[in-house]
């Protein structure tokens, strides 16, 4: 791991990405030295980041549930933490050559916190997607296209337009807004087209409850059970 330090001195090039962290920084990533850096956030007024195509990013004001999402490829809603996470928040900068930030994050999370990840199988309670109404859910059927899921938005409403998704990855792709593990439909191949939309000025629960209702008015509806699946451990490292 070559050129990784984790925590170099004061360096104009990282205020520069830190204090405007968005894609117009990416560019200055070429000026800055090869490194990993972790450290308390200098501007808990702003908060977002980004990543080149080599996994070369940087993030501003992330909490360690953050960071170690990052660091695991794993959102919160299938990680279970056996320990107490640290309560602050932090700048990320990841700027090693490819295929080395993951691991060298992994490290420094090991480093400075004290904790380590593995996955096993855990039975929990999740939300099961299920076919109340085929012939609504038709409507949205779409041919065979590259998928992807993006947000839009203003200050009125919020969207979130998903193409040519399975259903099978329908429900992990919403669950982070309902904040428990969704189970998909893997039995249809199909790939389908929705868009779900809702006022910028609603919150957690509020959204989850308007997405199951626009969930209800595509054809479907959720059910409250209990699966074995593959969960993130977070714990004291060893």
């Amino acid at each position: 791991m070559r050129g990784y330090i984790a925590s170099p001195e004061n360096n104009t090039v990282f205020e520069k990405i830190w204090s405007n962290p968005n894609s117009d920084s990416l560019a200055l990533l070429k000026e800055a030295p090869p490194v990993l850096v972790v450290r308390p956030t200098k501007y808990p007024g702003k908060r977002g980041g980004c990543w080149n195509a080599d996994g070369q990013g940087f993030f501003v004001n992330a909490d360690a549930e953050s960071l170690i999402g990052m660091a695991y490829e794993q959102g919160p809603v299938r990680t279970m933490y056996a320990d107490t996470l640290p309560v602050e928040s932090y700048d990320l900068l990841q700027n090693l050559p490819k295929g080395q930030n993951i691991d060298a994050l992994k490290a420094e999370i090991k480093k400075q916190f004290g904790l380590a990840a593995h996955r096993e199988k855990r039975e929990v309670d999740v939300l099961r997607l299920k076919i109340a109404d085929a012939t609504k859910l038709q409507e949205h059927r779409f041919g065979v296209g590259f998928s992807q899921a993006y947000m839009s938005g203003d200050n009125q409403i919020q969207a979130y337009h998903m193409k040519q998704v399975k259903l099978s990855e329908l429900g992990k792709d919403l669950e982070g807004w309902f904040r428990i593990p969704m189970v998909g439909i893997d039995a249809d191949p199909a790939q389908y087209n929705f868009e779900f939309r809702w006022s910028t000025r609603l919150k957690n629960k509020a959204i989850a409850e308007e997405l199951e209702k626009q969930l209800n008015e595509f054809g479907f509806e959720l059910v409250p059970d209990r699966e074995e699946i593959e969960m993130l451990i977070v714990e004291k490292a060893k």
